[in-house]
């Protein structure tokens, strides 16, 4: 699965406007537990390109893969100057601290400074040494925003946002501001969070 992961990461990465891809959910924590777990991929974009780099990833998901999930699990991508996490708990902590970097590993030590309250919460965390990355030019990524990027953003932003209105559950952890694109419907995170909540009280 992780060779899996490293080629699937590999591939969105040639997406346009994807600037880095790294590896989140079960697998990041070597927590999977058979061959039906989910591949689960943290994406950071171009600045202003959260919404258009989420549509044309949907689309191939959608079209190619048959809405298939199993290998293209792409639900939080966030803008390479909007890298601060709005949440911040143990959970979230977590999530974070265990990200595998399968592109670019300066833009995860990149997250890491923007978010330092990560690193409080685990001392010990290791980064992965940071390697010189080439930037490579992408046509369509190009072409895209020369015919144009910008109105591709918006109603790409609206579309979603739309759709995460339409299908919002109570439960779930959802984000459609510009720069982070957020969708969990499936969150555990109250769940497990009462559950340290109550493991806590029980100790005192």
């Amino acid at each position: 699965m992780m060779k899996a992961a490293k080629r699937v990461g590999t591939f969105i990465h040639r997406f346009p406007y994807v600037r880095g891809v790294y590896l989140s959910g079960s697998l990041s924590k070597h927590g999977i537990t058979g061959k039906d777990d989910d591949l689960d991929f943290f994406i950071i974009t171009k600045a202003g390109r959260v919404w258009a780099a989420k549509l044309l990833l949907i689309a191939f998901k959608k079209i190619v893969l048959l809405n298939s999930e199993k290998y293209f699990c792409i639900n939080l991508l966030m803008s390479e100057e909007e890298l601060v996490l709005n949440k911040k708990n143990i959970y979230i902590a977590t999530e974070a601290a265990s990200l595998l970097a399968l592109t670019n590993e300066p833009l995860l030590h990149a997250f890491f400074a923007a978010n330092p309250w990560v690193q409080r919460q685990f001392p010990n965390l290791e980064v992965q040494p940071q390697k010189q990355r080439r930037k490579g030019f992408k046509p369509l990524e190009a072409t895209i925003e020369f015919i144009g990027g910008q109105t591709l953003e918006r109603k790409a932003h609206s579309l979603f946002t739309k759709h995460v209105e339409q299908q919002r559950k109570a439960s779930g952890y959802y984000d459609t501001s510009e720069g982070v694109s957020a969708y969990f419907p499936h969150s555990v995170e109250e769940q497990l969070l009462a559950h340290l909540a109550q493991k806590s009280d029980n100790h005192e």
